[in-house]
């Protein structure tokens, strides 16, 4: 996954965190995710899967769709 991709959906997952007032270690707890992976994924280290995106999605109370936005396709 380019670098430009993986950066755009971390910020519109920590975009909705901080909407919805979710931590990262209540969201790591809610998806399942261990924390430390999920502190790579939204610092944009390292290629977020369709899985993990898609429990997150679910967390955060929003859709696929939505988490990749236009910034993510461009």
């Amino acid at each position: 996954m380019p670098d430009v991709v993986r950066a755009a959906i971390a910020e519109e997952v920590r975009a909705y965190m901080a909407r919805r007032r979710l931590s990262q270690m209540a969201l790591a707890d809610r998806t399942g995710i261990s924390s430390s992976t999920l502190s790579r994924r939204l610092l944009g280290e390292s290629d977020v899967t369709v899985g993990e995106l898609y429990r997150i999605a679910q967390v955060l109370g929003t859709d696929l769709v939505t988490l990749l936005g236009t910034k993510a396709s461009a």
